[in-house]
């Protein structure tokens, strides 16, 4: 797809293709993800003899960074840093948090390292985040686990609301 350029500049690096110098590129591409296009901000390079385009590890996180973004605040997914700061602040174990989710537990911990979760279970998340809503999912789901464990989990995301 075509990239709209925002801007354009020297960069202080060789083409790994010619050897010659390097332009760096800002601008904006569309990408597809999830059935849905989006306009993403990118920054590449430029050689100036080949007009070849290339990237380092770091401009496609950037990238990807900024594309998954863009899905979570369309869809309300929360981040991954959203999602870990939540389950710390109940004190739940990814184990605890998950069973209460119905997600299975290495499906959150993907979740947690960046991974984006599908739109429905986005929005899981981002209701159990929401005011007493954790506490009415523990409820349904209380037969899972122990009575002592059951209180304990109500304990610790009680005293987190407050």
């Amino acid at each position: 797809m075509e990239t709209k350029i925002i801007s354009e500049q020297m960069a202080d690096i060789k083409s790994p293709i010619t050897g010659g110098p390097v332009r760096e590129v800002r601008g904006v591409k569309k990408f597809d993800f999830r059935n849905e296009t989006y306009d993403v901000p990118v920054r590449f390079y430029k050689c100036v003899e080949s007009q070849e385009e290339f990237t380092s590890g770091e401009q496609d996180e950037e990238w990807s960074s900024s594309l998954y973004s863009l899905y979570r605040e369309k869809h309300g997914i929360p981040s991954p840093e959203e999602i870990k700061e939540f389950r710390e602040k109940n004190e739940l174990s990814l184990q605890e948090l998950s069973s209460i989710l119905g997600l299975d537990e290495d499906t959150l911990t993907q979740y947690e390292k960046g991974e984006v979760p599908n739109e429905a279970e986005g929005k899981l998340l981002s209701i159990c985040m929401c005011d007493n809503n954790l506490i009415t999912l523990l409820g349904i789901c209380k037969n899972q686990f122990s009575k002592d464990e059951c209180e304990s989990m109500y304990d610790r995301i009680h005293s987190a609301i407050q």
